[in-house]
C-alpha cells in the first residue's frame, strides 16, 4: 500500500464518504517520494475536511500529523512560517490522538521526531529537545523492535549532543539497528507499512557520510534508490553533496 501502509486506510474510507477514495495512501506515497509539495498540501486539505466531517477520529488525527510532518520537509526549504505552523499542527494531532492511544508507540516516535524538528537553536533546544526525548524513550521503551520508532529515534540522535545520549556514533547504531528490523521483517514475511525503511537506508546514509565514510554512505543511498527509484529527496540532494570534499549532509 506504499509509504503509509494500513495507516491510511481509515482516511481512505472516511475520506471519500459513501465512495472510498482507493488511492489516497498511494497519493501520500507518491507526494513524499517526487517531495510535490503542492499534492502534500492537496492531501492535508483533504485529511483537514475530513476530520471536521468526522468529528475528529484518533485515526485521522495520526494520518493529519504524519501528512503535516512530511510537508513540513517540502516547507523547510521554501517557507519556514509555513514550516513552523505544520509542526505545531502535527504536534496538536498527535496529542488528541495520544489520549486516546497514550502508549502508541509509533505516534509517540513521530511526537519526538515532530518537537524535535521546532529547534532552531540553543534557546528552543533547552526547552523542546527535553520532550522530543522523552517521547522518543517512551515510543523505544513501548516497541523496542518497532523499526519506525527505531529510524526516528536514529535520525533524532544525529541532532542531539553526545552529552545528552546523541551523537553520529549513537545514531549510527540505532540506524543499524533499524535497517536489521526492516529486513528481519521482510525475511519474515510479515506485512508491515513500508514508510520508513528509504528512510533508515537515507539517514544511515547521512551519519556515515558525515562520518567520513562516502563510500558507504552511497551504497546505503544507491539501496534506498533501489526501493524508491525516483526519490528526489535522495537522488537530487543527498547524492549531489557526497562529491564535496567534506560533505555536511542535514
Amino acid at each position: 500500500m506504499g509509504l503509509l501502509g494500513c495507516a491510511l486506510l481509515a482516511a481512505s474510507l472516511l475520506l471519500a464518504g459513501a465512495e472510498p477514495v482507493e488511492d489516497f495512501a498511494a497519493r501520500v506515497d507518491r507526494a513524499v517520494v517526487t517531495g510535490d509539495a503542492r499534492a502534500l498540501e492537496a492531501l492535508h486539505d483533504e485529511l483537514l475536511a475530513a476530520l471536521e466531517r468526522t468529528g475528529a477520529p484518533a485515526r485521522l488525527r495520526y494520518d493529519a500529523a504524519y501528512v503535516c510532518w512530511r510537508l513540513s520537509h517540502e516547507m523547510a526549504r521554501t517557507d519556514e512560517k509555513r514550516q513552523k505552523r505544520l509542526l505545531k499542527e502535527a504536534e496538536s494531532h498527535l496529542d488528541a490522538f495520544l489520549e486516546a492511544m497514550p502508549e502508541h508507540a509509533e505516534a509517540l516516535a513521530l511526537r519526538g521526531s515532530v518537537i524535535g524538528n521546532r529547534i532552531t537553536g540553543m534557546f528552543s533546544g533547552m526547552f523542546l529537545g527535553p520532550r522530543a526525548g522523552k517521547s522518543l524513550r517512551r515510543a523505544q521503551n513501548a516497541a523496542p523492535d518497532n523499526p519506525r520508532v527505531a529510524t526516528l529515534a536514529g535520525a533524532s540522535q544525529r541532532f542531539t549532543p553526545t552529552m545528552f545520549g546523541g551523537g553520529l556514533d549513537k545514531a549510527e547504531e540505532t540506524l543499524r539497528r533499524a535497517v536489521d528490523l526492516f529486513e528481519k521483517q521482510q525475511d519474515e514475511g510479515r506485512a508491515y507499512p513500508h514508510w520508513g525503511q528509504v528512510d533508515a537506508y537515507a539517514w544511515l546514509g547521512i551519519v556515515l557520510a558525515n562520518k567520513g565514510s562516502k563510500d558507504e554512505a552511497r551504497e546505503w543511498f544507491d539501496q534506498a534508490l533501489a526501493l524508491e527509484p525516483d526519490h528526489a529527496w535522495i537522488r537530487d540532494a543527498l547524492i549531489p553533496k557526497l562529491g564535496q570534499s567534506k560533505p555536511n549532509l542535514p
